[in-house]
């Protein structure tokens, strides 16, 4: 996988980032998320609406670069909350901030939080923007993905598939994505 790519035609445009490191455990996931949903959306998505699937390894100036313009944001990234290994934790940061107790893993100086906080204030985040935070069990360096948290991918792939879906034909058909159960994905952790 190597840049964006666009799928479908311009109507609606959603940006799906995946975040993460591949060599550090949990922390992949992220990506893992991106190259599943790719596969799983692709057959779902209604005509008129368009994903660009971006990953990242945690430089977030492609975040804020991918993001501009788009209708719909989606960042897929590992989070450590002290949460099970595995739980889906879906944050609605574009009408609030990033929780203090949910910290998605970054080793750089402006963490995704900051990124978020500093696009809001130059008014640059788009009208919906979600994070798909996953709970890590473990960030070795060399290590793969845990157990726990490989087990929970397959209902949360299909999970954000189905919110993709959801906000595409909303945006479409009404213009604007409504509240939870119409047009907004619930906020609860599985």
């Amino acid at each position: 996988m190597t840049a964006a790519e666009p799928q479908g035609t311009l109507g609606v445009r959603i940006v799906v980032i995946g975040v993460g490191n591949r060599d550090r455990g949990d922390d992949g996931v992220g990506l893992e998320l991106l190259e599943r949903l790719q596969h799983a959306s692709r057959a779902e998505l209604p005509h008129g609406a368009s994903i660009d699937w971006a990953p990242s390894d945690g430089d977030l100036t492609l975040l804020m670069d991918r993001l501009e313009g788009a209708d719909v944001g989606v960042i897929c990234d590992a989070v450590s909350s002290g949460g099970e290994p595995g739980q889906l934790h879906v944050i609605d940061v574009g009408r609030s901030v990033l929780p203090e107790d949910v910290r998605c893993a970054s080793t750089h100086a402006l963490g995704l939080g900051e990124t978020l906080e500093l696009l809001r204030v130059l008014g640059q985040l788009p009208p919906e923007l979600w994070i798909y935070g996953v709970e890590g069990a473990r960030y070795d360096v060399g290590a793969g993905i845990s157990n726990e948290v490989e087990r929970a991918l397959p209902e949360i792939v299909h999970r954000i598939a189905r919110d993709l879906t959801h906000w595409a034909s909303a945006a479409l058909g009404a213009g604007a994505l409504g509240a939870e159960g119409e047009g907004r994905p619930c906020t609860r952790a599985l």
